[in-house]
């Protein structure tokens, strides 16, 4: 009821995408809130407000400032 958008980042998003069945392959993510983002989305859309998610995201093969990286993209950036 007081906002019209709301800006997801950090670690949190992809809880938010395994909710929405993207493949997050070895990512953290708070498996027993997957459900309370299912509802928090629908409960967005009832109301009108969109969410956003990052567009890409960045890949690492190790926790580690030299880790080899890459940008994997593709996913939408708003969840309607």
């Amino acid at each position: 009821d007081k906002c019209d958008t709301i800006l997801l980042g950090g670690g949190m998003i992809f809880t938010f995408y395994k909710a929405l069945g993207y493949d997050i392959g070895k990512s953290l993510i708070e498996e027993d809130m997957v459900e309370l983002a299912t509802k928090l989305m629908a409960q967005a859309e009832e109301k009108g407000v969109k969410l956003v998610l990052p567009p890409d995201v960045v890949l690492a093969d190790a926790f580690d400032n030299d880790a080899n990286t890459a940008i994997a993209g593709g996913t939408t950036s708003g969840c309607k």
